[in-house]
């Protein structure tokens, strides 16, 4: 078994979640396909988070597809994250995830580093034109 993969699974108001995590090969595409086969009696969407994946090997997605490809599971798959493009085939829906700030955070927080430095570099702008050669 590769202990660099590590599938988490949580279940919330009759979905599943899932957040991957390492690598991602033929072995975890089998294992995943086992856990979403068995999943779907239970749950109505299952959301497959893919951030944590650091490499996705060509042949596993071809595993995850065959393992999944005679039930009707596959209209009710969402990956979501970077790599969620990758490894989502017809069927599946892709939710494009907001992108961060370079501090990861959403921007909305009143102590973000990145707001403030465009709020000054915005005041040195206005600043200039009001009067040249004061805003420096």
């Amino acid at each position: 078994m590769n202990t660099q993969f590590r599938m988490q699974t949580r279940k919330s108001r009759g979905n599943l979640h899932v957040q991957l995590e390492g690598i991602f090969d033929q072995q975890s595409a089998s294992s995943l396909a086992q856990v979403l086969r068995e999943a779907a009696a239970e749950h109505h969407r299952m959301f497959i988070n893919t951030d944590g994946l650091a490499h996705i090997e060509p042949p596993a997605t071809e595993i995850l597809h065959a393992g999944l490809k005679d039930t009707d599971v596959n209209s009710r798959i969402y990956f979501k994250g970077k790599k969620g493009r990758l490894m989502a085939m017809e069927g599946h829906r892709v939710i494009k995830s907001k992108p961060l700030h370079r501090c990861n955070c959403s921007g909305k927080c009143k102590v973000c580093k990145c707001v403030q430095g465009k709020e000054n570099s915005l005041g040195r702008a206005v600043l200039e034109q009001l009067s040249p050669g004061l805003g420096r």
